[in-house]
């Protein structure tokens, strides 16, 4: 083992700064400092600043843009927003270059600015899970929708006084056929058990259960929770909270 040293002049502050690296042997490390002669220029404490600085300029201009193509506001902390404006404008912006502008795509696209929350954009900031999420979008849009399952499904959904979906309007038709389809059936299932084993504890739980899911007016959640699988875990958390709640009380 041995320890490579490289000494510079930070451009920055005029400091000299000393640059330690370990390699496998003398010869690897004499090798590496004599590739990185002239390739250093700065300290670590002026480059972390000089990063800040870009990245509160790069968020800055993609608030203003956003603020001028009349997207959605995002919603969270200060810093979540102008971290989200940048991940959104970046994202999109690309999307827009790269695509014809048909009916297709700008439904589409309208679907993806309709995520409002800044930890969205957040958690789908690597190409691979928003690729995912854009396919997912472009879904929505090519499926063909049941005009007449959406009627009944939004007149069942306001005999039962359940909340309004939020959302891009075709996202929020097959929101309203998802839920009805799920809720439900477990409305359904909840009763038929009550009926049966007369377990008024169980059906207070569940009943709690069903309002915490109901809870969840945007339709992009249940989209994203419509398949079985996906729809299982949601369940699992609300009966989780469900229980908590009754604990509470």
């Amino acid at each position: 083992m041995a320890l490579a040293r490289v000494k510079y002049i930070c451009k920055t502050c005029g400091e000299e700064v000393e640059f330690t690296k370990k390699k496998s042997n003398y010869a690897d490390a004499r090798s590496f400092e004599e590739w990185a002669k002239g390739m250093f220029d700065e300290c670590p404490e002026c480059k972390k600043k000089r990063m800040a600085r870009e990245h509160e300029e790069e968020n800055r201009k993609a608030a203003e843009a956003a603020k001028a193509k009349a997207w959605p506001k995002l919603t969270g902390s200060e810093k979540q927003v102008a971290w989200a404006n940048s991940i959104r404008e970046g994202f999109v912006s690309k999307l827009v270059e790269d695509n014809e502008n048909t009916d297709i795509f700008k439904e589409a696209v309208s679907i993806i600015l309709d995520n409002t929350s800044a930890s969205w954009w957040i958690d789908h900031r690597s190409k691979e899970s928003f690729s995912y999420v854009w396919g997912e979008a472009l879904d929505v849009v090519r499926q063909p929708l049941d005009e007449e399952a959406v009627r009944k499904a939004s007149k069942a959904a306001q005999t039962k006084g359940w909340p309004e979906l939020t959302g891009n309007k075709r996202m929020v038709a097959w929101a309203t056929i998802i839920r009805e389809n799920y809720v439900s059936q477990m409305v359904e299932n909840n009763e038929n058990r009550k009926k049966a084993l007369g377990d008024e504890h169980t059906y207070e739980v569940c009943n709690r259960l069903i309002e915490i899911l109901l809870s969840n007016t945007s339709a992009g959640w249940w989209f994203d929770n419509r398949f079985p699988s996906e729809f299982k875990e949601a369940i699992e958390s609300a009966y989780v909270a469900a229980q908590e709640k009754g604990a509470e009380s």
